[in-house]
């Protein structure tokens, strides 16, 4: 009896820890990355880089006619182009040149100004909008992984325990 309750945690244990982040980032994979909501951030007057630490990012403070906007990584544009804040399915909100969407990085942070949605986006993936992201799924997921290896180890040893207290 005692084996199979313990069967049944670790089966428990996998399932949670490890098949749901899997198919979660499986889905988030197979999902389009749609565009949701647009705003406008002004024209772009300078940006000024900072080094990240070793585990952090490296930050530019974007300067615009606007105000202020903090980035992930580096950012460049001609002075006066237009700015535009833009949130996307899978990337979240991101600073981008208009109509480049290959100058597109992420925000520092959240958004006060006013966005637009995008009348044909659609939410394909329920995972998605509940805010479990990539970063979010990949954590569970490592976690998981290392739970269950624990989990197997004293699943081992309770077997292997019970096999010697039987012999």
């Amino acid at each position: 009896m005692k084996e199979n309750v313990a069967l049944i945690g670790w089966i428990a244990t996998v399932m949670t820890g490890v098949v749901a982040p899997a198919l979660i980032l499986a889905l988030i994979w197979k999902t389009p990355d749609t565009l949701l909501r647009t705003g406008e951030a002004g024209q772009f007057v300078s940006a000024t880089a900072s080094v990240g630490g070793f585990f952090s990012s490296d930050i530019t403070t974007v300067q615009s006619t606007t105000g202020s906007i903090a980035v992930y990584n580096t950012f460049s544009a001609p002075r006066n182009q237009l700015l535009v804040v833009r949130e996307t399915l899978k990337n979240g909100l991101q600073l981008c040149a208009e109509n480049k969407p290959d100058t597109c990085v992420g925000l520092a942070g959240s958004w006060a100004g006013d966005m637009k949605p995008v009348p044909h986006a659609r939410h394909r993936f329920a995972g998605l909008v509940t805010g479990i992201g990539n970063s979010g799924a990949s954590l569970w997921l490592l976690i998981g992984i290392l739970v269950s290896v624990g989990a197997t180890g004293i699943l081992a040893q309770h077997v292997d325990r019970e096999g010697r207290r039987r012999s």
